[in-house]
């Protein structure tokens, strides 16, 4: 953000770059260092439980502005730990920056922890 002289303005090119940046050290770490030593299919399972849970918690998220339109004590706590998605925020940003809908966002961010699942081995090795 900057300000401009008639308020504060965002650069959604900026920010976009910047949550690339981050989008892709969590990637690359998380691959490299975590994910490595795990097969593709192990990963694959973990990553469907974890987009199932961003899909529950993300409908929990949206209906709680759906039905308490005004900001609640409960919904800042709801925003404040949801801060742990924060690393696939790129991909929401993208998407809606491109096409302006963001419930295509959101389900773009859903899907971001499938792209660890490529940095798994391919089988486990039998050694014997």
């Amino acid at each position: 953000m900057y300000d401009t002289g008639n308020g504060i303005a965002v650069d959604t090119v900026r920010m976009l770059i910047e949550y690339g940046a981050f989008f892709v050290a969590a990637i690359v770490v998380g691959g490299f260092v975590f994910a490595r030593h795990m097969t593709r299919k192990e990963l694959f399972w973990s990553a469907s439980i974890a987009v199932l849970l961003f899909v529950v918690f993300e409908g929990i998220k949206w209906g709680m502005w759906i039905f308490d339109p005004k900001p609640s004590w409960y919904a800042q706590l709801w925003e404040f730990a949801w801060q742990s998605t924060q690393w696939s925020f790129f991909l929401e940003q993208l998407v809606f920056y491109c096409t302006g809908i963001a419930w295509l966002g959101s389900a773009a961010q859903a899907i971001a922890p499938y792209c660890l699942v490529f940095f798994g081995k391919k089988s486990i090795e039998n050694t014997e």
